[in-house]
């Protein structure tokens, strides 16, 4: 393989998150990770020293982690990949996962002014921001790749009110941290089990010209999708 294939697929590899090959039927994060959530939440140094040890431990020891990124590959690439791609693929799918928890739990104990999520570069903040000044409501629709909340921290520099649609989480560790995050950054939550109030309150919230936030993702087989 050469190395631009290699590079091909680390950076896919990053974009699709483990939550996808370790997801349960019903579809939240395995209730398994959750003593993984609150000790990158109280150490998040040590967590991440130990990255390079679980990037490779994981798919050694998890066959559903195997199968999944295995078929996530074919989807992506269209064929299957050989041994060593995978083995590529795999390890970067999982370190992609495990960054997306360590820097939830560093950010949790910051505020969103000592936060230090701002990417390299930015596209279109410019054009944004001279949207925003129309004083209209606004809703954000971005791919479930990456650290969203981390995403979110840096949004709020720019907005005063943001309000972003989720699905709580099965895991109570992961749900707490991710809340928590929220609530330290100034993001108001609107989970979509409140039904149609929720639904009313973002309506006012774009008439009141805040934004509305959303993560994007296909539904996985036995999964709902809304």
């Amino acid at each position: 393989m050469s190395s631009d294939e290699d590079n091909q697929i680390t950076i896919l590899g990053l974009g699709q998150w483990i939550h996808h090959s370790m997801t349960p039927a019903s579809g939240g994060t395995p209730r398994v990770l959750g003593p993984f959530f609150r000790f990158a939440a109280r150490t998040p140094w040590l967590a991440r020293a130990l990255r390079p040890v679980a990037v490779r431990a994981v798919p050694l020891l998890s066959p559903t982690v195997r199968r999944g990124t295995r078929e996530n590959a074919h989807r992506i690439f269209g064929r299957a990949l050989n041994r060593r791609q995978q083995r590529v693929f795999t390890r970067q799918v999982v370190g992609s996962f495990y960054d997306f928890v360590t820097d939830l739990g560093s950010l949790a104990k910051q505020s969103k002014h000592c936060m230090s999520p701002a990417p390299v570069h930015v596209e279109g903040e410019d054009a944004y921001r001279a949207v925003r000044t129309s004083g209209k409501g606004a809703v954000l629709v971005t791919a479930h790749m990456g650290s969203f909340e981390v995403g979110l921290a840096a949004l709020a520099r720019l907005e005063d009110r943001i309000h972003v649609v989720f699905k709580r989480d099965e895991s109570g560790p992961f749900e707490a941290l991710r809340s928590h995050l929220r609530e330290s950054i100034g993001v108001t939550q609107a989970p979509i089990e409140d039904g149609l109030s929720m639904w009313l309150g973002l309506r006012h919230a774009l008439n009141r010209g805040e934004v509305v936030v959303m993560q994007a993702d296909r539904a996985m087989p036995h999964q709902a999708a809304v």
